[in-house]
């Protein structure tokens, strides 16, 4: 059967559709942009986080998906129809934009850009041009956990055609390994007592932060309990249906308020129960990960191995697309975006 927006919620619980929501935050004209394949939003300008003004909407992070073959031409329309959302890296022409996109996790940003809406509105936005293959190999192999970390949260989805099958897979399959590598990574050893639901979705959470420069500096040190402070229950809504997949007990969860501090899990923390759930992760990892420690078993090392494996990921990604963000932003916007990432964490 073929996909239609309307079937989204039902193939992927906990990605966010028009349908699903009154206060869509994706309802942009793209007809002032060249064909994509969908648009992603995420993060506090999509979803709430506490610990931010909920008066003043942060600026909202949206990444148009577009195929490989045509990005060089894509950049080549959008330059031609939008030249002022580009830094001056514009004048050096499309074939070097592209160029810099293909650069580490494989993202180009054009920030602080007022994008208009169908209802003639206008919203403030950050957005990325990716290519479909960039987005899929690290949904799939956690090559930069740059989008597949943005992904293991609660996310926006549009797709002006029909989805794509593939793609929702790729995220699917994604999340489950989020939850089992959250599991590893959380070093619990004790098989008689539980996990508080709240832990778990931190150490879910932390995936794709832990290691990234800009934490503690440009960004809310507190930035994974805001999350989870503010999201536990669309978080569970997603991870609920992987963990009972996963033969996680779910029993003690409460079930009209996981985040309460009675709601937790249990699991199976012995040798074949992280064996199972390390097999979950992408292939890469795996073959990482075992690389480390020489040997055929390296789940049975609680998890520190795992931890240093996604952190060394995450610190390369950040620091490549930090790099990669002083072309593409501008001195301008650069300065610009800096300051208000600043000012969000010191107002925290």
């Amino acid at each position: 059967m073929a996909l239609t927006r309307k079937h989204t919620l039902q193939v992927m619980a906990g990605v966010r559709t028009k349908v699903s929501s009154s206060l869509w935050p994706l309802d942009l004209d793209l007809k002032r942009f060249p064909a994509i394949d969908c648009v992603i939003g995420y993060g506090s300008g999509v979803f709430r986080q506490a610990g931010y003004n909920s008066s003043k909407r942060p600026m909202v992070d949206l990444v148009f998906v577009v195929p490989d073959a045509r990005v060089d031409d894509w950049h080549r329309q959008n330059l031609s129809s939008n030249p002022d959302h580009y830094s001056g890296l514009r004048l050096l022409g499309a074939p070097a934009v592209a160029c810099v996109q293909r650069w580490g996790p494989g993202l180009y940003y054009n920030p602080h850009v007022s994008l208009t809406c169908k209802d003639g509105g206008t919203v403030e936005a950050k957005y990325g041009v990716v290519s479909r293959e960039a987005l899929m190999r690290d949904l799939k192999d956690w090559s930069w956990l740059y989008m597949a970390g943005r992904i293991h949260k609660p996310f926006t989805l549009e797709f002006p055609e029909e989805p794509q099958a593939e793609m929702l897979s790729a995220v699917a399959s994604n999340r489950r390994a989020a939850l089992s590598a959250a599991v590893l990574t959380s070093g619990w050893s004790d098989p008689s007592a539980r996990l508080s639901l709240s832990e778990l979705l931190c150490f879910l959470v932390r995936l794709s932060f832990d290691g990234d420069i800009r934490l503690g500096i440009a960004e809310n040190p507190n930035k994974v309990s805001n999350i989870v402070a503010a999201q536990a229950t669309d978080l569970w809504d997603v991870y609920l249906p992987i963990a009972l997949d996963l033969g996680i007990d779910v029993s003690a969860v409460r079930e009209n308020d996981p985040a309460s501090e009675g709601s937790a899990v249990g699991l199976d923390v012995s040798p074949e129960g992280r064996r199972r759930l390390f097999l979950e992760l992408p292939d890469a990892i795996q073959r990482r990960a075992a690389f480390l420690v020489d040997s055929r078993a390296p789940w049975e090392d609680g998890g520190e191995v795992l931890r240093k494996v996604l952190r060394g990921i995450v610190r390369e990604s950040s620091l490549s697309q930090t790099a990669k963000g002083l072309l593409t932003a501008g001195p301008a916007r650069g300065a610009r975006y800096a300051l208000q990432k600043l000012r969000k964490r010191f107002a925290s």
